[in-house]
């Protein structure tokens, strides 16, 4: 997917393993060869939902929905090619109404 499709505000989801495996294959490590290097201690983040909240070309800041995930993840660095739109029937009512309430105060 293009990095231009992605937007600071968009909610979307972190691929699975399984997924980027097969685009990108795995480095002498077993990671994946992203953009960035998405390493096996990122597994967990699969599936999760998270807002954009910054972006830098191909690479991307992100704020997980579950803090647990958030808070083991957030020194890793995420790019475009290791997210996917999440899906309206996805998204947290409240999550929507938080973040238009954050971004209304920019």
């Amino acid at each position: 997917m293009s990095p231009d499709c992605f937007a600071v505000g968009d909610v979307v989801r972190v691929r699975e393993w399984e997924d980027m495996k097969s685009e990108f294959g795995l480095d002498h490590d077993g990671d994946i060869r992203c953009t960035q290097v998405f390493v096996t201690c990122m597994s967990e983040s699969c599936g999760e939902l998270c807002t954009v909240f910054a972006k830098d070309g191909k690479r991307v800041y992100l704020d997980f929905e579950n803090p647990i995930i958030d808070a083991e993840v957030h020194r890793y660095k995420f790019s475009t090619d290791m997210i996917e739109p999440a899906g309206y029937s996805d998204i947290n009512p409240e999550a929507v109404l938080s973040l238009s309430d954050f971004l209304s105060g920019m």
